[in-house]
């Protein structure tokens, strides 16, 4: 399927408005992999996740914000939360840094001029404060809604609470480019709309939000219903252009600008409507990265406003969706598995237009020739489990991810590290979208031309200053995070190797071969650590392998991570780690001591990034998810069935704190898919699969093609989580890799599972 057929299924599904399809998708017969979805998973603790609708991958995103005063959560809305400052139309998911939250609608009764009056009187002091001391960000709500937490109502397509200081119910859903608002007003009260163009996160960012907005602009068109306009914004991502069109139905009968709050440059619009007799009012929102020109292009491809055959529409979408892997399980774990595939496709998103335009990083507008351009690419994560997971499940879409990376490095001239809204936000480090763009060309994703992706990545790395290939690591007193940052390039400098090996480029794959092993460099084989060197190779001391943050008055040498986590950060090059620990024997136990160590150590401290701990491994964060899969390199498969069991147990729940640490568009949860598979991405790049333990009873992947996969775990039960055998296709499987093109080929891998504890699976 390539990506216009793509494009064309989205429309096909985005405009059924048939009062069959509207039954069948809420009919209570057969239950759907959409009734197993529970969207609150993850909105209360470190997940960060939203429960708003959104179309698989979809542009929009719309959504609660909630907050009290000061504090929201980077996603907008959190599980604890009572009171809504409005409905915006972008989020982001499981995310550690805040953005989006654009164009937010709140629908209200009654009178709110006294309250609109005290946030002002109360604003303007708190927002001098703000300006006097760069922290304490005022909230930009003006008015708060109060949720009825009981009638909170979440599944795939569809969102609902009712707003009770107003009696209002707030109901949305969405199509690939446009959401829509459903508000129902009670019988004899008045109804209005308010409409704050300057919405977005809070209480993280130090500079106060007038600081945030730059240009700005909106405007009423009374004929055609619709208030558009235009922003730039700077919060994550700097000078993000966000174009916007709202258009109601029934029409207001009135629309009032608000007088503007002192410093801030978003407006303020009431929009007044005539329902005496109670009833709704239905909202579509668009956005464009283009210009207002874009957005209503993107609002007028959803003809009428027909809300229940939107969310129809969009239930089929990700019904469609998750069953590219349908499980038989028990109920809960179908819950727990499925809302993990659902949070893995609910970004990256759709950046292009419905004509195919888009702003580039470089803030050009141009037309995509092909491909449907996608953005929100959180690759330091993603690259880990959830990129080699869309390569098996929707292989056509991957490589319109990977073109779309590729079109950053045009525009750019590097490859991005974190990719918002087509902006660089240069967070984390290193360059993780050269192992997605590499392994797309490796297992033959369509769509993907591996010359152009060669020249993108060798643009992206080749330069890395006069340190780096003087020393063959970065110093750490030349460098902050310096261990950490040697050992991320040299992931994405074997890739590169592998990728100039295939196109024979000889000179280039012997440069970055090189590079690839600078992590021996920082290995000290008297602590059995990597660690931080300065320029004259002496060892960066004190030295406490446990400590997350660095002592008073010094740099740290790792990332969200400590000494004995990043040491295992090797994924590339699993059989050098082991050789440099002196053999399998002396590895095993510094492996095996990683996991049964305490959580707290001596001089331990920890960085928030630090949960879901077993020993000193913390799944709550994206460095340590590898880890446990290297035990079948020295034939100790039965601990990776041991520890993979325990994580899954403990640390992914079907409730609001279900996860441990921030999903990170959809890696935490793409990492659970692929421990209910029984295989993993352990090198995320080079299409090989280290095989676990699988979770459940069996799982069908339906594979682009017509093929399957089916994977079976025969007589899998609590006490039943060993592999005693493998069989592949019915012959018994003695590796403990699997390979991508096993997969791709349709087939079945089946593992006979039990309670005998150790069993060798694999091992070299």
């Amino acid at each position: 399927m390539n990506s216009k057929s793509v494009n064309k299924c989205i429309s096909r599904l985005s405009i059924v408005c048939s009062a069959a399809l509207v039954a069948a998708a809420f009919s209570a017969d057969a239950a759907e992999p959409a009734d197993y979805v529970n969207p609150f998973v993850g909105t209360d603790a470190a997940g960060d996740t939203y429960p708003g609708p959104v179309w698989p991958l979809g542009m929009v995103q719309p959504g609660p914000d909630t907050g009290e005063r000061y504090w929201s959560s980077c996603q907008g809305y959190h599980w604890r939360h009572t009171t809504v400052m409005g409905f915006s139309q972008t989020h982001l998911s499981g995310t550690g840094c805040p953005d989006f939250q654009d164009v937010a609608l709140l629908p209200f009764t009654g009178d709110v001029s006294a309250e609109m009056e005290s946030y002002k009187a109360w604003a303007a002091k708190e927002c001098a404060k703000a300006f006097a001391t760069k922290k304490g960000v005022p909230r930009r709500a003006v008015i708060l809604g109060r949720m009825d937490k009981r009638t909170e109502k979440a599944e795939p397509g569809y969102y609902a609470v009712t707003l009770t200081n107003w009696g209002v119910r707030v109901e949305l859903t969405c199509s690939p480019r446009v959401a829509y608002h459903r508000y129902t007003f009670a019988k004899g009260k008045d109804a209005h709309v308010y409409v704050n163009l300057q919405s977005g996160p809070q209480g993280w960012w130090k500079n106060p939000p007038p600081d945030r907005m730059g240009e700005h602009r909106s405007s009423w068109d009374e004929a055609g219903a619709t208030l558009s306009g235009y922003s730039c914004i700077t919060a994550w991502a700097v000078n993000r252009d966000l174009s916007f069109a709202v258009q109601f139905e029934p029409k207001p009968k009135a629309a009032r600008r608000l007088p503007p709050l002192d410093g801030w440059k978003g407006d303020r619009w009431i929009l007044d409507f005539d329902l005496p007799d109670g009833g709704s009012v239905i909202a579509k929102a668009a956005v464009s990265s283009v210009d207002e020109a874009g957005a209503r292009a993107n609002l007028a491809a959803d003809e009428g406003f027909a809300f229940e055959a939107r969310r129809a529409a969009c239930r089929a979408a990700w019904n469609k969706f998750l069953r590219f892997a349908e499980i038989e399980a028990s109920e809960d774990k179908k819950a727990q598995f499925y809302t993990a595939l659902y949070h893995a496709y609910v970004q990256p998103n759709i950046l292009s237009d419905v004509d195919g335009r888009y702003r580039d990083d470089a803030r050009k507008v141009v037309k995509a020739e092909g491909f449907t351009v996608y953005s929100t690419f959180s690759t330091w994560d993603t690259v880990r489990a959830a990129h080699p997971l869309y390569t098996i499940l929707t292989p056509t879409l991957a490589g319109d991810f990977v073109n779309s990376m590729i079109d950053q490095q045009r525009a750019s001239g590097k490859l991005s590290k974190w990719a918002l809204w087509g902006r660089e936000t240069g967070c984390m480090v290193a360059l993780h979208s050269v192992p997605v763009v590499v392994d797309a060309v490796l297992k033959g994703v369509p769509g993907v031309d591996a010359a152009k992706a060669f020249a993108a990545v060798d643009a992206s790395l080749a330069d890395r200053g006069p340190l780096y290939d003087k020393y063959g690591y970065f110093p750490w007193n030349k460098h902050a995070r310096s261990a950490a940052v040697t050992l991320e390039w040299c992931l994405d400098d074997w890739c590169a190797a592998l990728l100039a090996e295939k196109l024979g480029k000889t000179d280039r794959a012997a440069f970055y071969r090189r590079r690839a092993g600078y992590w021996k460099n920082l290995f000290d084989p008297w602590t059995g650590y990597v660690r931080g060197k300065d320029e004259k190779g002496a060892w960066h001391e004190p030295f406490n392998p446990y400590r997350q943050l660095p002592e008073k008055g010094q740099t740290h040498d790792y990332v969200e991570g400590s000494a004995i986590q990043y040491t295992f950060h090797v994924m590339q090059d699993p059989e050098g780690l082991i050789e440099a620990f002196g053999g399998p024997k002396p590895f095993f136990r510094a492996l095996d001591a990683f996991f049964t160590l305490p959580e707290k150590m001596p001089g331990q401290t920890m960085t928030g990034e630090c949960s879901g701990k077993i020993g000193q491994y913390a799944h709550g964060n994206e460095p340590s998810h590898h880890v446990a899969y290297f035990f079948p390199y020295v034939g100790r498969g039965d601990r990776t069935a041991e520890i993979v069991r325990e994580i899954c147990d403990k640390y992914y729940l079907n409730k609001p704190n279900g996860v441990v640490g921030n999903d990170d568009c959809g890696q935490m949860s793409a990492w659970f898919v692929f421990a209910c598979l029984g295989f993993y991405s352990f090198n995320p790049c080079g299409g090989e699969y280290v095989l676990g333990a699988p979770q459940v009873p069996k799982t069908v992947i339906r594979l682009e093609g017509g093929r399957t996969f089916t994977v079976t775990a025969k007589d899998i039960s609590r006490e039943n989580k060993y592999v005693k055998s493998v069989a592949l296709n019915g012959v018994p499987f003695k590796d403990f890799i699997l390979r991508h093109e096993d997969i791709m080929r349709g087939g079945e891998l089946t593992f006979q599972m039990w309670n005998g504890g150790r069993r060798s699976q694999g091992g070299k």
